[in-house]
């Protein structure tokens, strides 16, 4: 303002023109004006000054400058007007502009249509909310007059992170009536912000998780493999009283080396744990391994084991890793006593191997015993043949050892059942004196050969009539009993007695019973052994004994099946006692009434042996001799036997019977051409009227629970065993016909 009245320079008729900023102090305003000066060439010193007010205009070219630099930073600009709602696009891109989904009109609906093709899904409601008229005017203020809000935009080829700006455009009435809405891309800053985001919240994830497992690590040390240094997490205290704040691992090293480690793990650890053999280790491929050694923990070593764990690496070489270690002591303990318990194993299966080998060589043994009388007594009768006494003699000896083969073969699948757990009990009445005498008579005359004095004593027991398996104790006493006469020398004593005790249990009494010898007794050594499978004792006397060595496993399964005790008191020399105590149900007088009952029918019911005579049977059979025996047997009963070699023929023979024609089968399981299961199945199946009605019976060797199982699954009534025991068959003839 000053230059304009400055007339020394100026010459006459001289012309100056500028722009003024004028501002009044007092009113507070601003005015731009536009001045020319003239100098007057008719009055010296004159000066024609003309003054112009230019606000609007150089207001226009201001905002032009502005909008020009926002425009340099924000993509898209908008005036909302939230009274008429309309939208009006100060600034926009050039495909949204071109885009007609997008015509200029209603806000709301242009808004709409932004945020349902222009805004990630996630994002949508958020921004809705940022646009709404009533969240603004409650967030925007002259003291917050903006406010901002992140969103990831939606482009055909990609998403790009922008920033939404809101802004106050005009108040009416203290009413927010107009904002600017503008977009920023801000796609790097934020990828930036999110991966600094990132990364802190993993280091503090790794703080956390290092700080948890600090209850479980005794030290834990990141260590930088490139400086040689480390940083600790966790540290004993006598590890850290060393350090004495070093971060040198080559200090750290010493420390456990020299100091901690027991002498006899040194040189492995210095093998090991060797920056250069921790740096080898991991480029091989181990990018985690441990290491196992004793640390010194004041006076006595505990076992540690120490995680090399790779934690960052850089074109394939390591650079940071993390050590971590732990006291495993209980865990070596653990391993200790499983290789205990493992070595015990392997010495209990050995020696049950060991104990089956030689019970294989006994058995052998005593299997050839029963079987050289049978063949030696055969070939004399064969040779005696018009010696009518001599052949009898040779026959009875015959029987004698089949007799005797039969039960050694029993025993071992007895033993079978018990090692299985298919032992099954039954209960029924039954007496406890005439069970006494019932045993006494089996046993009778073997051990009247050794002129042994037996006595059965009962007067201990205040019930007689019981309620049990009768059969399973009769087993028991008998395999004891049978014990102690083949251990007991000529002219012993061998005594039998029962008491009853107070079992603490409503009808239920608890029986004692006493097996007593005064033979050769046990050995200390075997008494441990006694019920064990297939043990026997390696003695003089025990040598010249048969048996399968499984009576007393055998007894032991049948007391445990039945939630009893067994044991045995002996000393060598003197004899032995066998105590069995058995809790059994006493029968009370309604249920012996009942049982004197049913035995009473049971006995009418032995006259229907009569309902077998002149039954017709279908015998299928593929051995010979074992046919022969059987269709003699049957037809001396009063059979009448049609024969039948395989299933398939007694399959053909029964379809192209008539009805009526056979009573029942008697089936045999291994058999050629179709085996006894198939030929079963094809009976019940086939379109016969007896079909599905008539009896068939199985008769094989094979003995066990699941042979029984598959016979009765394949449509087979009932099972006989082979030998066959002829008792047996018919029971199962009566049960299957006699109806």
């Amino acid at each position: 303002f000053e230059r304009i009245f400055d007339t020394e320079n100026y010459a006459a008729g001289a012309y100056r023109e500028g722009m003024l900023h004028m501002y009044d102090r007092e009113g507070g305003f601003h005015a731009y004006s536009y001045y020319s000066a003239l100098i007057s060439q008719n009055f010296e010193d004159r000066i024609l000054l003309t003054v112009r007010n230019v606000d609007d205009k150089y207001e226009i070219q201001r905002r032009e400058a502005i909008l020009s630099n926002l425009c340099e930073c924000y993509y898209s600009i908008y005036l909302f007007d939230y009274v008429n709602n309309t939208e009006e696009p100060i600034w926009q891109e050039d495909f949204i502009q071109k885009n007609k989904a997008f015509p200029k009109g209603a806000l709301d609906v242009y808004y709409e249509k932004f945020v349902k093709y222009y805004v990630y899904p996630e994002d949508q409601e958020k921004m809705r909310r940022a646009a709404s008229i009533d969240f603004l005017r409650q967030t925007l203020s002259a003291e917050q007059p903006v406010y901002e809000v992140d969103f990831r935009r939606i482009y055909p080829d990609c998403i790009r992170w922008v920033r939404s700006r809101f802004s106050i455009a005009e108040i009416q009435d203290g009413v927010i009536t107009k904002v600017i809405f503008a977009n920023m891309d801000i796609n790097e800053q934020k990828l930036t912000e999110l991966k600094e985001e990132q990364q802190k919240k993993l280091y503090v994830e790794a703080q956390n998780i290092i700080k948890g497992l600090s209850a479980f690590y005794h030290s834990v040390f990141y260590v930088d493999l490139a400086e040689e240094t480390f940083q600790t997490f966790v540290v004993r205290e006598d590890v850290a009283e060393r350090l004495n704040h070093s971060d040198q691992y080559c200090v750290l090293f010493d420390i456990y080396h020299e100091h901690l480690i027991h002498e006899e793990d040194r040189k492995r650890f210095q093998q090991e744990m060797s920056l250069g053999a921790i740096k080898e280790r991991i480029q091989e491929g181990e990018t985690i391994y441990d290491l196992e050694y004793r640390r010194d923990y004041s006076g006595y070593y505990g076992w540690m084991r120490v995680h090399v764990i790779l934690a960052e690496s850089r074109n394939g070489v390591p650079i940071k890793i993390i050590l971590a270690s732990h006291n495993i002591e209980k865990e070596k303990e653990q391993e200790a006593q499983s290789q205990k318990a493992l070595f015990a194993a392997y010495e209990e299966a050995r020696n049950a191997n060991e104990a089956k080998s030689n019970f294989m060589a006994q058995m052998s043994h005593d299997i050839r015993t029963p079987m050289n009388a049978i063949i030696g007594m055969t070939a004399i009768a064969m040779g005696q043949v018009d010696d009518r006494e001599r052949v009898k003699d040779c026959l009875q000896k015959i029987s004698l050892s089949s007799s005797h083969l039969l039960h050694l073969i029993n025993e071992v699948l007895d033993m079978s059942k018990i090692e299985r757990g298919q032992l099954t009990l039954t209960e029924a009445p039954f007496s406890l004196k005439n069970l006494f005498h019932e045993i006494g008579s089996i046993v009778y005359n073997e051990s009247m050969e050794k002129e042994q004095t037996l006595n059965f004593l009962t007067d201990g027991t205040t019930h007689d009539n019981l309620l049990g398996d009768a059969g399973k104790i009769r087993q028991v006493l008998i395999n004891l009993i049978n014990n102690a006469i083949k251990y007991t020398p000529h002219g012993g004593t061998i005594t039998v007695a029962s008491r009853e005790m107070t079992s603490g249990i409503p009808g239920v009494g608890c029986f004692v019973f006493t097996v007593e010898d005064n033979g050769i007794g046990i050995s200390r050594d075997f008494m441990d052994h006694i019920f064990v499978p297939f043990a026997r004792e390696d003695n003089c006397h025990v040598r010249k004994v048969q048996g399968t060595g499984l009576g007393m496993s055998i007894s032991y399964g049948i007391v445990r099946a039945m939630q009893g005790n067994i044991r045995v008191e002996s000393r060598e020399g003197e004899g032995s006692r066998f105590i069995v105590t058995l809790n059994i149900r006493i029968l009370e007088e309604e249920e012996k009434e009942e049982a004197v009952q049913r035995a009473v029918t049971g006995n009418l019911g032995r006259k229907l042996d009569a309902c077998l005579q002149g039954l017709r049977l279908l015998l299928v059979e593929d051995n010979e001799l074992n046919m022969e025996i059987a269709e003699t047997l049957l037809r001396d009963a009063g059979f009448i036997v049609d024969k039948a070699e395989n299933g398939y023929e007694a399959f053909q023979m029964f379809v192209s019977s008539e009805p009526g024609t056979y009573d029942a089968i008697l089936m045999d399981l291994q058999m050629p051409v179709m085996d006894g299961y198939t030929a079963a199945g094809e009976i019940r199946g086939s379109g016969h009227p007896e079909a599905k009605t008539v009896p068939i019976i199985a008769l094989t060797a094979n003995a066990f629970a699941e042979d029984i199982s598959k016979v009765l699954a394949s449509g087979m009534n009932d099972h006989v065993t082979k030998p066959i025991d002829f008792d047996r068959l018919l029971a199962a003839l009566r049960k299957c016909v006699c109806r």
